[in-house]
């Protein structure tokens, strides 16, 4: 069988859009035919809450899960998901924290996308983000995960988005296509579906198409 593709999204601080791009990216993966499958992990538990807003009709299976029990214990949770499931790609929304939660997902994980919005904040912590993935790199000694960084919640036109891009390339990691702050991806929370299902015409579908692509060929 082929070996199941597992993505992380992770960063220190809340409110850069973690939940919003683990749910349309996973819409996208099912959209090119793969099975997604969401793992919450966020204690706030957004993204089950999301899903469940329309009932059986949401088109991602999203499965809150806990690292209460430790490690182990969430290794054999994720892998009965897996067995039950049968995704093609697993996607983690992790809790805006960096604990023995991110650790562990970044051991499991074969790319960790780290969503930076423009804000020196989101830079300090995303600096911590990529020090826990090379930790993780370390222990497994493979070059696992990849890490990713994601310009999320841009404002179109403004110069600091610009400067965030030059900012990120420091850091000599691969940044991905940026996704920007729009009223549509706020409506398509509310309603309870994803942004392809909301706006297939709206830019944002687009950004998450460029941004699928991109993931898609460092799988």
């Amino acid at each position: 069988m082929k070996k199941i593709k597992i993505i992380s999204i992770l960063n220190l601080k809340g409110g850069v859009g973690k939940t919003t791009l683990c749910i349309n990216l996973a819409s996208m993966f099912k959209k090119k035919k793969m099975k997604p499958l969401v793992i919450d992990l966020d204690p706030q538990k957004s993204a089950t809450m999301w899903s469940q807003q329309k009932g059986s009709d949401f088109p991602i299976d999203v499965l809150p899960l806990s690292l209460e029990s430790g490690p182990t214990k969430f290794k054999k949770d994720l892998d009965s998901c897996i067995l039950e499931y049968i995704p093609s790609v697993v996607l983690i929304d992790n809790p805006p924290e960096l604990d023995s939660t991110s650790q562990c997902s970044c051991l499991l994980s074969d790319l960790v996308l780290i969503p930076v919005s423009p804000s020196p904040l989101d830079l300090w912590a995303a600096e911590k983000a990529l020090q826990v993935i090379k930790e993780a790199r370390l222990e497994r000694k493979g070059g696992l995960p990849k890490a990713l960084f994601l310009p999320s919640k841009l404002q179109v036109g403004t110069v600091i988005g610009k400067d965030l891009l030059k900012t990120l390339k420091e850091f000599k990691e691969k940044i991905t296509p940026p996704v920007y702050q729009r009223v549509s991806m706020v409506e398509s929370a509310l309603a309870g579906t994803t942004i392809d299902n909301y706006a297939p015409q709206g830019p944002s579908h687009k950004e998450f198409a460029n941004l699928f692509n991109f993931v898609y060929k460092q799988l």
